[in-house]
């Protein structure tokens, strides 16, 4: 005769309510956005540039498919961390605004804390300065398991110094002359004059928005000049190239695509280069891009572009500027920090290529969430 077990409504409810929530804990890890962590700003000359871009990318990062936590780094290198997401739509600009007004500045060891209370699946950042453009912020990515949209923490480290950049690629693209400024500027200004005829560009080795490059037109400014660009980082002392200035963007999306955008001619106007004003005031240069199949020229750039990405990781966007000469291809710098404003080239790239903004930003995060950690 079978021996029926009579079970404790107690028990019976506690099952009930284990199955209630282990079904909405399932359904809701299955329909949770992913959460991605936008951070910018920094003790930079260009934080303002920094700032400018993390409110476009919190604007354009579609919220309908992902959580956006901004997270401003203030001057002081203070981390502004609001606990929750932005609104799914509408224009987040007046929202920021509010938002680091209320918002505490932390140090940076309680405003990762404050950040990583929620899972964070992954990390967008326009940081500069301290611990953005040398590659910290995508190596604490790495090291935290947080998948990072942008260029390896390698990549990054290795274009955030001038010099250092243009010995890694030297086998496949060659950089302007330069002679790196020691302890005895006497002795480096009579060396400058042994090798160089002005103008010169003397730049800090590591800074990035053309923050600290001068020209010079005659030896009798190097010195002061050169002074000027340590009291930033070590200087380099570089002849003006005669080629034409081009900025040209590349980036990878999912499955390993890699998308060239269209290359961008800088024509100065009022400024004779694009210096640290130009980004910021215009007139002072031109911006001009258009479809590469409309110069040849234009579409060996892209060539140039492509391999350097793939030399340096190809992860990621990374924005190359090249001088282009009659002879020969001159890089000048890589940016791994991308800089989205009107008086920038990226913006006019997007347009010229029919890539909107919020598709670049879904590519770039759907690559970095399809990779994982790099």
């Amino acid at each position: 005769m079978p021996v029926f077990c009579t079970l404790d409504p107690r028990f019976i409810d506690c099952l009930k309510f284990c199955y209630a929530v282990g079904t909405y804990l399932f359904l809701h890890m299955r329909s949770r956005k992913p959460h991605v962590a936008v951070v910018f700003g920094g003790d930079s000359p260009n934080r303002d540039l920094s700032a400018e871009t993390g409110y476009w990318a919190c604007q354009y990062i579609p919220r309908n498919r992902y959580q956006v936590t901004p997270v401003q780094v203030t001057a002081a290198g203070h981390w502004q961390v609001p606990l929750g997401s932005l609104p799914v739509s509408g224009s987040v600009r007046p929202v920021l605004r509010e938002l680091f007004r209320a918002v505490p500045a932390v140090p940076p060891a309680d405003g990762l804390a404050r950040l990583l209370g929620r899972q964070v699946d992954v990390l967008f950042t326009v940081l500069r300065g301290r611990g953005g453009d040398d590659g910290t912020m995508h190596a604490l990515g790495t090291l935290l398991g947080i998948p990072v949209a942008g260029p390896t923490p390698s990549a990054c480290h290795e274009t955030c110094n001038k010099a250092t950049c243009a010995e890694r690629l030297r086998d496949v693209i060659s950089s302007p002359a330069a002679i790196r400024a020691g302890a005895d500027a006497d002795v480096l200004v009579e060396e400058v004059r042994a090798s160089f005829v002005p103008p010169l560009f003397i730049k800090p080795a590591v800074s990035e928005g053309s923050a600290g490059i001068e020209e010079v037109t005659t030896f009798d400014e190097l010195s002061a000049a050169i002074s000027r660009a340590k009291s930033i980082d070590s200087a380099l002392v570089q002849p003006r190239s005669r080629g034409q200035e081009v900025a040209v963007s590349v980036f990878r999306g999912p499955r390993g695509k890699v998308h060239v955008l269209p290359p961008t001619v800088i024509v100065p106007r009022q400024a004779r280069y694009y210096d640290h004003m130009a980004k910021r005031r215009g007139g002072r240069v031109s911006l001009l891009t258009s479809r590469p199949e409309k110069n040849e020229l234009l579409n060996e750039v892209e060539d140039i572009a492509h391999e350097v990405f793939t030399e340096l990781g190809g992860e990621g966007l990374l924005t190359l500027d090249l001088a282009i000469g009659p002879k020969s291809t001159e890089l000048l710098e890589v940016n791994s920090v991308p800089t989205a404003t009107e008086l920038t080239p990226l913006l006019h790239q997007l347009r010229a290529g029919g890539t909107s903004p919020a598709h670049l930003l879904d590519t770039l995060l759907a690559r970095a969430l399809e990779r994982g950690p790099l």
